[in-house]
C-alpha cells in the first residue's frame, strides 16, 4: 500500500515498487475479466473496456469479482 500512495503522490518509486503495482493491476484486470464485468483486448488498439452497460453493473457485482 505505501507503493500505492507514493504512486498516488508522483513520487519516484523502484523498479520491484512499479513491477508490484504492475502485477496487482493485472490481477485485478484478470478478475473482471473473468465475471465479464470487461473484455480486454491485446495488441495494438486493445485495451480494456466494459463487457456490458454500467447500469448492469452493481457495487456487488465488483466486489465479488476482486475478493
Amino acid at each position: 500500500m505505501a507503493a500505492l500512495r507514493k504512486h498516488a503522490e508522483g513520487k519516484k518509486l523502484t523498479e520491484r515498487q512499479e513491477q508490484i503495482i504492475e502485477d496487482w493491476r493485472e490481477s485485478i484486470a484478470q478478475r473482471l475479466n473473468a465475471a465479464g464485468i470487461t473484455a480486454g483486448r491485446t495488441g495494438r488498439g486493445g485495451g480494456a473496456m466494459l463487457a456490458k452497460g454500467p447500469k448492469r453493473i452493481s457495487l456487488l457485482d465488483l466486489r465479488e469479482a476482486v475478493d
